[in-house]
């Protein structure tokens, strides 16, 4: 790990200003392996979806394409770097309540998952079908149901009053579009292990209620887990901040427990900070 004193943070402000980012290679890698490592022993067929967004400096962009994982992107910008760094397209999950008509058309065409978050969307989808009935889009949807938290969240398509099972629909009647999977994403006060272990077993309830006889490719837990942090730092939250193995084991059993064999959708998770 990267050791750190006054001397040589002096001698990088001196030459790189007072902001600068420091990248501890080593570390991203520990912490990758030991979290998906941890995961893939419960349930092998797992694997992250890098949130972008969190953090889109390059170098860590292409050390998570060299390990094969997904990049989550939220906007054009995030999609573009994406390319430009050769991530492949079906290795792409395009994600965000707002996407303006070039983004979800580059997505899409490219072979990019489409992540839904609103009826809006279907529209635009609707339209660019008709245009290139020779292209078949990818489809996921961001899921949105009670966790048991305070305020319910904004995004995504109600499980529980029939947004969903409408949106499907009207996806399914697209002849060219293909449902690839679901997600979701939480960012509960606690972040605790009940709260996700909460959000896995309602995720495969919902692909196996409202997704019958449809394949999923994969089932996207989102992100929003606490990192790997010292004894100082955990002592100014005030509630126990979890390890990677103890959200594994929060997560993780459940999907072996609906899939097993390795026979089911791929875990996602979204890990960034």
């Amino acid at each position: 790990m990267m050791k750190l004193d006054w001397q040589r943070l002096d001698r990088l402000s001196r030459r790189f200003g007072d902001s600068f980012y420091l990248l501890d290679l080593e570390a991203f890698k520990t912490n990758w392996n030991e979290f998906l490592g941890s995961v893939r022993q419960i349930y092998p067929k797992s694997n992250f979806a890098y949130s972008y967004k969190t953090n889109y400096i390059p170098r860590l962009c292409r050390l998570v394409n060299e390990w094969a994982g997904y990049a989550e992107v939220v906007s054009h910008m995030e999609f573009d770097l994406a390319r430009r760094i050769d991530v492949p397209p079906c290795n792409i999950l395009y994600n965000g309540p707002y996407k303006r008509v070039p983004d979800i058309k580059a997505a899409l065409i490219s072979g990019a998952v489409l992540n839904l978050d609103a009826f809006y969307e279907i529209d635009i989808i609707r339209s660019l079908a008709a245009k290139h009935p020779g292209h078949s889009f990818r489809i996921g949807f961001r899921c949105n149901f009670d966790i048991g938290s305070p305020e319910r969240s904004r995004f995504g398509f109600d499980a529980e009053t029939g947004q969903l099972a409408l949106a499907v629909s009207r996806i399914r009647e697209i002849e060219n579009c293909r449902i690839a999977g679901i997600q979701c994403h939480f960012l509960t006060p606690r972040r605790s292990l009940a709260d996700y272990s909460r959000i896995a077993r309602t995720m495969i309830r919902i692909a196996a209620r409202q997704f019958e006889g449809i394949p999923l490719d994969f089932i996207d837990i989102g992100g929003g887990f606490m990192s790997r942090m010292s004894g100082f730092l955990k002592k100014q939250f005030p509630f126990p901040v979890p390890v990677y193995t103890e959200y594994a084991d929060a997560v993780a059993p459940h999907f072996a427990e609906a899939f097993p064999g390795g026979t089911g959708p791929e875990l996602i998770l979204e890990p960034g900070i």
